[in-house]
């Protein structure tokens, strides 16, 4: 795993932008999910905000696996920024990357495995494309419980 801040892949490659903390219990569905997207190939930049646990070794066996092209884990060993904090550092980082096209990921997410291409899909069928003007996609979620059982298919009618 790298401990960069700029990303060698083409800024065309999407890039997933994931907070942690203490998050060894979820990351690797999160990962597995990440992996095995379908017609997709993502940079994921991970920043860690003082973790106590393994969640930093356990991010770098998946680097170079199925879609996951790069991945770089940004270690926080100061002072804890909080979940705010965290994001607002790797939107930072993001914007200093060159990617145009990010997506935001929390540490207990298992993404469906169309995600990012429906999502891509819905860019590049966009007016906001061609004029090269921000936008916005935004996907329902599944509701788990601790185990993974559905609670809910949808976060928005739960």
């Amino acid at each position: 795993m790298s401990e960069r801040s700029v990303f060698s892949e083409s800024d065309d490659i999407p890039l997933v932008l994931l907070a942690t903390h203490n998050s060894e219990g979820f990351i690797r569905p999160l990962l597995d999910s990440l992996r095995d997207q379908a017609g997709a190939t993502l940079s994921v930049l991970i920043s860690d905000d003082r973790s106590s646990d393994s969640i930093v070794r356990i991010a770098n066996e998946y680097e170079g696996k199925g879609a996951v092209s790069e991945l770089i884990c940004l270690t926080n060993t100061t002072e804890w920024h909080g979940v705010v904090g965290n994001f607002s550092y790797l939107c930072q980082q993001a914007l200093r990357s060159g990617a145009n096209t990010f997506f935001f990921c929390d540490h207990d997410d298992e993404w469906a495995i169309d995600k990012v291409a429906r999502s891509l899909s819905l860019f590049s069928s966009s007016s906001a494309n061609e004029e090269e003007q921000p936008f916005l996609v935004f996907s329902d979620l599944n509701v788990t419980d601790e185990h993974g059982d559905e609670l809910h298919r949808s976060f928005v009618e739960y």
